[in-house]
């Protein structure tokens, strides 16, 4: 199953029982640490019986904690051994063909992030988006400027769209109305900042529905996340190919949702940056 652990954690979260659900939290939030311990060892961690383990195994899919273990190791090998592989592009001396290899390099990375998972999350996404009366954007770091385009994008057809930017002094006042009617996309990808995963815990405690644009179902964002939009990443450099063509993608079926309203939404803008005289 590999990642699907993750995704399954998310689907069946609600129908949990008590002790699943503390187990699920764990898994989530210390799967790199869980990989190396027992089945005693985890039940002394998480404070419940060896039994509940297994059960907790079982209900997932697996025929038990050690099946279960296995999955998780391969999903620390993966995040492992691409971290290293990124390394050790930058050293590589071999400049010939750098640009053919990126180029290739995202020309597979689309090809691997059209999945099953993804177009069933997608439409999920779109209809959240669509019904919510806030829609907030929030990418830190490197994720900032995926965070801007997709703001600079949806603002044009959603004008209840906020950028969330801490450090700018108003963030209080953006996110003050945030309630279940409220959406907030949360962008980031390894390595992830923890601010953005503060800041979407908040959200989420607030009620809000939250989406999570990010690169692993692993990932402290997808964890949070009622949606998740997995874009992956080539193993050997890094890219934010896939996911700047979801959110041109999200954008689009929002658009076509209510075309009149967006055609005038783009008309209004056009008339007024031709009025400002903004471009040649």
């Amino acid at each position: 199953m590999s990642n699907d652990i993750f995704l399954i954690l998310n689907q069946k979260y609600d129908s949990f029982s008590k002790v699943n659900k503390k187990l699920a939290d764990l898994v989530r939030e210390s799967h790199s640490t869980i990989v190396f311990m027992s089945i005693i060892e985890f039940s002394t961690y998480a404070e419940v019986s060896p039994a509940s383990i297994t059960r907790f195994s079982k209900e997932l899919g697996y025929t038990g904690f050690p099946a279960f273990q296995k999955d998780l190791q391969q999903i620390v090998k993966k995040e492992t051994i691409d971290r290293k592989e990124i390394r050790l592009s930058l050293l590589d001396e071999n400049t010939d063909d750098v640009l053919a290899s990126v180029l290739n390099a995202n020309i597979e990375n689309l090809k691997a992030t059209l999945t099953e998972s993804l177009t069933n999350e997608f439409l999920s996404a779109v209809d959240t988006i669509d019904k919510a009366k806030k829609i907030y954007i929030i990418g830190l770091r490197s994720s900032y400027s995926v965070a801007y385009y997709f703001y600079f994008l949806l603002k044009e057809i959603r004008p209840n769209t906020q950028l969330v930017a801490p450090g700018t002094g108003d963030l209080f006042d953006k996110i003050m109305t945030i309630d279940n009617d409220s959406v907030l996309v949360s962008i980031g990808f390894s390595k992830y900042t923890k601010q953005t995963a503060h800041v979407t815990e908040y959200f989420s405690n607030c009620g809000a529905k939250i989406i999570a644009i990010t690169d692993s179902f692993s990932s402290p964002l997808s964890v949070l996340s009622d949606i998740t939009l997995i874009a992956a990443n080539p193993k050997n450099s890094y890219s934010f190919v896939s996911a700047m063509s979801i959110m041109n993608a999200l954008v689009v079926s929002i658009g076509r949702l209510n075309p009149k309203e967006t055609l005038a939404a783009l008309d209004r803008k056009d008339a007024l940056l031709k009025e400002m005289n903004i471009h040649y």
